[in-house]
């Protein structure tokens, strides 16, 4: 056998070991991705994503400030009103314990003083 019947035999052997592989290889990608229904999770995924981008949580704060004055003693106290509004279409959590703020319940008086420190 000379060497170029030997190469035309060899490359004739390559093409159908490569062909195998690919058809073998598609084989497995299809069987695998319809056994671990991919394409079920790849929709979910899909749907979530644009869910996601449809909700939003959409906060309006307004800050109302006014300054109580505690009648026994010169003191002045802040009083803020914070009111929180969500306008949007998703519920959001808001995580108060890392804030820092300190929040003290307050009746204020008629004439605008402070009547009870609670």
């Amino acid at each position: 056998m000379d060497y170029e019947k030997f190469t035309k035999i060899a490359s004739g052997i390559q093409a159908l070991v490569v062909a195998t592989a690919v058809i073998i290889g598609g084989v497995w990608t299809l069987y695998t991705f319809g056994s671990l229904q991919q394409v079920e999770k790849a929709k979910t995924e899909l749907e979530k994503m644009h869910r996601s981008l449809l909700e939003r949580g959409i906060l309006a704060i307004t800050v109302q400030p006014s300054q109580i004055k505690r009648s026994e003693t010169s003191k002045r106290y802040i009083l803020v009103n914070v009111v929180i509004q969500n306008s949007g279409n998703r519920t959001e959590v808001i995580d108060w314990s890392k804030s820092g703020l300190r929040v003290t319940k307050v009746d204020a008086g008629r004439g605008g003083g402070l009547a009870h420190l609670h």
